[in-house]
Parts: C-alpha cells; sequence; structure tokens
C-alpha cells in the first residue's frame, strides 16, 4: 500500500511528457485469487472457493442431522441404562460427556475412513476438476491440527443434543420403563425438513447450471470457429510468418488479430463519429476497437452486410502518418463497423458507410492515440468474448500498417483433416521463421470450450455433492423408517389382524416422511430459485428461469423416499402378526 501511494510521485519523475498511467501493484500470495488476465498461472475465483468449502460443510452438517436424528430417536434403547447409571451416582454432566464422547470416536473413525477414501477417489477428483492436489499437506502439523479441531467440532455438533436428551431422562420412571418414546419428535421431524430441503436446492442448482453451460456451449457466436488454429506471435517476423503458413498445402487462409475471437477485444478506447452527439457516460464515450489483418472477416466468416472488408486491393486503407510524433496518430484509415456499432450511433448500415470518426487516448494535453479514418463496411455481429459479456459495438482497422500494432495472434484456417498432423505442419514453418520463439499454438474451439471449464468443474461438483447429500439424507429416512416401523409393530399387527392390506400398512407406515420430504420441497424452491438466479445474474445471456429443474427435482425426491421408506414399510407390513402381537 505505502508503494502504491507514492507510485504518482514516482511516475511524475521518470515521465515528464506529463502522463499519469499509474501500474496497479497486487501482492504475490493474492495472484492465486487474481481476476486479471494477466496472471503468470491460472487463478481460481475466491467465490469458488467460498461456495464448494461451504457446500462441503452444508454437507457434513446433513451427516449430524442424521446423527441427531436416530440418536434421539433410539433413545428408549438405552433409557434403562441410563437409569441405572443415574441410580448409581452418575451426575448429569457425566452422562452428557459420555455421550458426547461416544459421538467424537464416531467421528473419529470416520476421519479414518474418510482418509482412505481421499487417497482412492484423489486422481479422478483431480480428473474432473482439472487440478493436481496431492496428500502432501498431511505432512503438516496445521494441517492435523485443523482437521482434528474438525473431528471434535463435528463430533460435538452432532453429540451435543442427543446427550442433553439423555441425560435428562429421571432415573426411577427411566427404570420403571415409564419414559415415554416420542420426545424429540418435533425435532427431528424438522430436522428431517431442512436435511431434505438442503439436499434438494442443490440438486436443482446444479440442474440449472447444467442447463445454462449447455445454452452457452450451443449458442452461436456469429463466427466460424472451426478449423481455426491460433497462434501466440512474439511481435516480430509477422510477414514472413504468414507467407510462410500460406504457402502450406494444409493452410486455407492466414490473418492476424490484437485478440482472440471469443476471448474480448484489445481495447476499448474514447471515440468521436460525423453528426453524433456525444453519449452522457461516464468518462465520455467508448468503443471496442480491435487491430485486424487482411482476411479477418473471411476467416471468421462475418458477413459484409455494406461497403467492403479490408483488401491488398486498397492499401490506402491503411492510412499515413499525420506528424512526427512518437505517439500513435495516423489518419485517413480504413475502418470497419459491427452492426452494434452502427446501432449505438444511429445510423443505418448503408449511412455508415463513408462516415469520419476519430479514436484516441488523451492526456493532460497530450494524444497518445489519434487514429482518424473513414467506414469503408459494416460486417454481421459476432460475439468478441463470451456469453457472460453483453455484444459490444466494435471498429476494425488494419494491423498491417507501419502505423498499426503488430498482430499478437496468429489466426490460420485449416483444412479438414487430423489435428496432430496439422499442428506438426505449423510446427515445422513455425521453426523455420522463430526458432528461438515457443510454439503456442490450439484450436480456437478448443479454447472456447475450455474457457467454461471451470463452471463445468462447478456445476459437476454441485450434482456430487447434491447426490451425496440425497444418500446421506435417504440412509437417516431409512434409520428413522426402521425405527417407526418398529415402534409401530404392535399397531401393524392388530390392523392386519384385523384386514388391512399390504398396501394400506406401507401407506400408513411412508405416509409421515413423505409429507416431511413434500413440505422440504416447498422450503427449498425458493432457496434454489434464488441462488439460481443469483448465478444466472452473471450472464448477459441466460436462459429462461422455468419451473421446471425444481419440479423435476422435487419429484425425483418424493420418488427417492416413497422407495426408501417403503422398503422398510413393506418389511414390516409382511411380518407375521403373531409374533408382533405376543411380544412383550
Amino acid at each position: 500500500a505505502a508503494l502504491q501511494a507514492g507510485m504518482a510521485a514516482f511516475i511524475a519523475r521518470h515521465r515528464p511528457d506529463g502522463a499519469t498511467y499509474l501500474p496497479t501493484l497486487e501482492p504475490l500470495p493474492d495472484l492465486r485469487f487474481s481476476a486479471g488476465t494477466d496472471a503468470p498461472a491460472p487463478t481460481v475465483s475466491r467465490t469458488l472457493v467460498r461456495t464448494l468449502a461451504g457446500i462441503g460443510f452444508a454437507v457434513l452438517l446433513l451427516a449430524c442431522v442424521n446423527v441427531v436424528n436416530l440418536t434421539t430417536a433410539q433413545s428408549t434403547a438405552r433409557v434403562r441404562e441410563v437409569g441405572v447409571r443415574k441410580a448409581i451416582g452418575a451426575g448429569r454432566g457425566g452422562l452428557g460427556a459420555l455421550f458426547v464422547g461416544e459421538a467424537v470416536v464416531l467421528c473419529a473413525v470416520a476421519f479414518a475412513v474418510a482418509l482412505a477414501l481421499v487417497a482412492a477417489v484423489l486422481p479422478a477428483f483431480n480428473g474432473v476438476m482439472g487440478k493436481a492436489l496431492d496428500l502432501r499437506l498431511l505432512r503438516e502439523p496445521a494441517t492435523w491440527a485443523v482437521l482434528c479441531l474438525l473431528v471434535v467440532g463435528t463430533g460435538l455438533l452432532a453429540g451435543a443434543y442427543p446427550a442433553l436428551v439423555m441425560s435428562g431422562f429421571r432415573p426411577a420412571r427411566a427404570l420403571r420403563g415409564a419414559f415415554v418414546a416420542g420426545r424429540g419428535v418435533g425435532l427431528r421431524k424438522g430436522l428431517v425438513v431442512a436435511q431434505f430441503a438442503v439436499t434438494i436446492a442443490l440438486a436443482a442448482s446444479a440442474a440449472v447450471a447444467f442447463q445454462q453451460l449447455r445454452f452457452l456451449r450451443d449458442a452461436p457466436l456469429g463466427f466460424d470457429q472451426e478449423e481455426l488454429v491460433t497462434l501466440r506471435l512474439p511481435g516480430e517476423n509477422w510477414e514472413a510468418l504468414r507467407a510462410a503458413l500460406q504457402a502450406r498445402p494444409e493452410v486455407e487462409a492466414v490473418t492476424g488479430s490484437a485478440a482472440r475471437p471469443g476471448f474480448g477485444t484489445a481495447a476499448s478506447i474514447p471515440y468521436e463519429a460525423e453528426g453524433v452527439p456525444e453519449p452522457e457516460e461516464e468518462g465520455g464515450p467508448r468503443m471496442g476497437k480491435e487491430f485486424v489483418d487482411y482476411g479477418y472477416v473471411e476467416a471468421l466468416g462475418l458477413q459484409v452486410v455494406a461497403g467492403r472488408s479490408f483488401s491488398p486491393a486498397f492499401p490506402a486503407d491503411e492510412g499515413t502518418r499525420m506528424d512526427e510524433s512518437r505517439y500513435f496518430h495516423v489518419e485517413n484509415r480504413g475502418l470497419l463497423l459491427n452492426q452494434a456499432a452502427v446501432r449505438r450511433l444511429g445510423w443505418t448500415d448503408e449511412e455508415a458507410v463513408g462516415k469520419a470518426m476519430r479514436f484516441y487516448t488523451y492526456e493532460r494535453g497530450t494524444y497518445y492515440t489519434d487514429l482518424r479514418g473513414r467506414v469503408v463496411g459494416v460486417v454481421s455481429d459476432y460475439h468478441a468474448s463470451s456469453f457472460e459479456d453483453e455484444l459490444r459495438p466494435l471498429a476494425f482497422s488494419l494491423s498491417a500498417s507501419p502505423f498499426g500494432n503488430r498482430p499478437a495472434w496468429a489466426l490460420v484456417k485449416v483444412r479438414p483433416g487430423e489435428a496432430a498432423a496439422t499442428l506438426a505442419a505449423l510446427r515445422r514453418v513455425w521453426d523455420d521463421v522463430h526458432p528461438d520463439a515457443p510454439f503456442e499454438a490450439s484450436f480456437l474451439s478448443d479454447d472456447l470450450d475450455a474457457r467454461y471449464a471451470s463452471q463445468d468443474r462447478l456445476a459437476v461438483t454441485v450434482a456430487a455433492f447434491a447426490w451425496t447429500g440425497g444418500l446421506i439424507a435417504c440412509l437417516g429416512l431409512f434409520g428413522l423408517a426402521a425405527f417407526a416401523a418398529e415402534q409401530r409393530r404392535k399397531e401393524v399387527g392388530v390392523r392386519k389382524v384385523l384386514g388391512a392390506s399390504v398396501g394400506a400398512l406401507v401407506a400408513l407406515l411412508s405416509r409421515e416422511f413423505v409429507t416431511l420430504v413434500a413440505a422440504a420441497c416447498v422450503v427449498a424452491a425458493p432457496l434454489a430459485w434464488w441462488a439460481s438466479s443469483r448465478w444466472l445474474d452473471g450472464f448477459a445471456y441466460r436462459i429462461d428461469l422455468g419451473p421446471a429443474p425444481f419440479v423435476l427435482v422435487g419429484l425425483l425426491a418424493l420418488v427417492l423416499t416413497a422407495l426408501t421408506v417403503g422398503v422398510r414399510a413393506f418389511a414390516a407390513a409382511t411380518a407375521d402378526p403373531v409374533r408382533a402381537l405376543r411380544a412383550e
């Protein structure tokens, strides 16, 4: 912070021309979470890390809910034990510590099993997430300290309420067997609703995420991305490289640009347009400005809707130098606009051709960029950035000029064929022209697909958490259903003797749990809708958030509940009623 504060004075001393553009400093440890595009290595979103951690803890809480539910539900099995312990002098605090200690030991055993599972599934997890995580962190004492705190904390969370309930039994009533088994029923019902509400909300949110990502992948970007190889350029010998590439039989066309299509534009700078009042924008009106080479429009398959494209037959499009300034001052340049830019300026496509425009950067009396020219053509719109951003107005000028910015990327349209052989041929050309520069080539379609890789991983992870949470919730529900069936064993026997059918008994034992899960669906729907809407707000182009994913996930939850509870209910309904009626 102190260095950043002194940067203005430093720039003033070393830039006597008055420029005040300041570098933005960033602490090295923060680079892993950097939001910028110039980080030296792949970065990760803080929001993503916090989201995954939050979901992980939510699933852990689902397991804790199971412990609370099952322990309190089956507390009658230990009521006489509590009575005996209290009768011989055990205090409530000692009993509470006993039951909490049992929960902590249970968590410790689960932790040992979890470590084995992590070691087993880590390679598959790395494959899905595109990471290279390993178990080296387990060598650090700090890691073990955190994990031990997690185990103890989970044990306390899961065991506190059951310990409070069971240590409060009155010994005389407990020894007489007069304890009422219905204690804590309201809490158990509330926890079941909360448990399934979290699971259903996660599953519905994952379904929405998959819908949005499929929409992004299938939506047309407005340009031809197939068989287009991108090469990062070192900044020199562009003409020699272009000529050598064009001579290859695998290559159909070669062009260049300052930015890759679909990954944003090189700059957004102030502009002026003939006969157009300046828009009321903070910091002045700006427009995306892209430097491209001859053949750019044709290589991307863009349509020229008015005027013409850049062509070597019109060398005047390159412009002329305005003065002897060392800055970028060029006039009489040919310009192309996309249709979004034409609409913003209030022209028709035909009216735009021939209009004068100016692009500039100006500060403290100095024009660092001053590019003047006329529109020679209008091209169809395409998404220069991802679908997360709105379609931007764009202006294009040639980079194949002594006064222009050299292309940062070569775009090579290749003939359909084997990708490996094509890239090998391009590498041989590259090594001849740039033997000391790294060969960084890839198919643009692959890069565009990979752009959504982090979103894909988030959706897959949320879905995996949802299925895990659903499995945990169903296991807990099965245990509660088994306990409920045991508690109502005599009732079931009486009803069966009096003629109740198996189907009616299954419905009787299942109705309560299906009702609870239905209530969880009602609670989860608005939560999932809110979370999904917030996530979709980050996309300029998004799906319509309809009821389908929420309804389908809710129906799936009800079906799984009916199956889970129905299995145990069917076993109870088909049991011999004589054994149930004569049992004491």
